[in-house]
């Protein structure tokens, strides 16, 4: 490290500031009816007048599911990405940021050293993060629902 006048720089990486130790990001499988499970809790997410991000959501059944649960429908953000890469930078940001209740993203393509990276920033993520994706055959996704309520949010 650089070091001026006595003082030490500090690079502002992810690996500094308050860590939480568990993974605030679950994968999950693509199909409509895992979102349609998660649906009642993230309706609770959306009275909490924070966003819920939703990063490349399919094209179609997705509204339906959320409206029908009661989300805030004026608490969504809608992030359509050209790429993956896109994509992956889209949900690291809003991971990152402190205004979203929860990151729900379709990312098909990830790369295991891309899910670590993700999945690193969301232990500093002040908010729950949903990857959905195809589930390859040696891989195996939760259908399992993590609680809403954490006492460690920002409300």
């Amino acid at each position: 490290m650089k070091v001026q006048h006595g003082a030490q720089f500090r690079h502002p990486g992810l690996w500094q500031g308050n860590w939480q130790s568990e993974s605030k990001l679950t994968r999950f499988d693509s199909s409509l009816s895992t979102l349609k499970s998660l649906a009642s809790s993230l309706a609770e997410l959306s009275q909490q007048q924070r966003w819920l991000v939703l990063v490349n959501p399919p094209r179609s059944g997705w509204k339906a599911i959320l409206e029908e649960a009661g989300v805030a429908m004026d608490r969504l953000l809608i992030v359509r990405c050209q790429d993956e890469l896109e994509g992956q930078w889209a949900v690291e940001q809003a991971l990152a940021g402190r205004t979203a209740s929860a990151v729900l993203a379709w990312l098909p393509k990830l790369e295991e050293r891309d899910w670590r990276r993700l999945n690193l920033a969301s232990k500093k993520a002040q908010c729950r993060g949903y990857l959905f994706q195809q589930p390859k055959p040696s891989q195996s996704l939760t259908h399992a629902i993590i609680p809403a309520h954490r006492s460690n949010w920002i409300h």
